[in-house]
């Protein structure tokens, strides 16, 4: 008997005997190196194992994680629905920052995305606060006013030592600048330092 067909559903075990955890840090990981559609695959993967479990943290997680590169790949309709979707189960109170931000931003609601900041900043979920002002920025689209958003979402990645979401506020900057026809400034923050 030929003993590769014996081999050949080991690869596909391995690949399906991934922990909740490993694969929420792969996707999330692949994600912030730019690889949005293996991102999202992976993510899926996740969101399968736990779609049918509202009430399980892990089934918040791949949700959230989902909607958000959704809303990354401009897909705001598709995220809304993941968001909105699946009854009246709320997130664990962890999660619910994070939920009320990326459900502001795929609505398009200035208040549900302050609320979140809120709560983030009551809570102690200072990580979350960098994604939460890029959110309230995007949502001003970009405006002048937004700059203090901006600003604060780079200080504060900052102090976290988080340099993708340092890089996606200079990133930010530089096409708030560009909007307002302010080219010099936004070549100076291609350029930090």
């Amino acid at each position: 008997m030929n003993r590769k067909w014996y081999l050949m559903p080991l690869p596909l075990l391995l690949a399906c005997s991934h922990s909740p955890g490993e694969l929420y840090r792969e996707s999330e990981s692949l994600w912030r190196r730019g690889a949005i559609s293996e991102a999202t695959q992976v993510a899926e993967r996740g969101w399968q194992q736990w779609k049918n479990q509202p009430a399980a943290e892990w089934h918040w997680k791949f949700r959230l994680l989902k909607a958000e590169l959704l809303l990354n790949d401009n897909s705001s309709p598709r995220a809304l629905e993941l968001l909105q979707g699946g009854g009246g189960e709320h997130p664990p109170a962890e999660l619910k920052a994070r939920y009320l931000a990326d459900l502001g931003h795929a609505k398009r609601n200035r208040a549900l995305v302050n609320q979140a900041f809120e709560l983030a900043s009551r809570q102690g979920q200072t990580s979350l606060l960098p994604a939460i002002e890029l959110k309230r920025a995007n949502l001003d689209r970009y405006s002048l006013r937004s700059d203090g958003y901006l600003r604060n979402a780079l200080d504060l990645a900052r102090t976290h030592s988080d340099t993708y979401m340092e890089t996606s506020a200079l990133l930010d900057l530089g096409f708030q600048r560009l909007n307002m026809s302010r080219y010099d400034e936004a070549i100076s923050m291609a350029r930090p330092g």
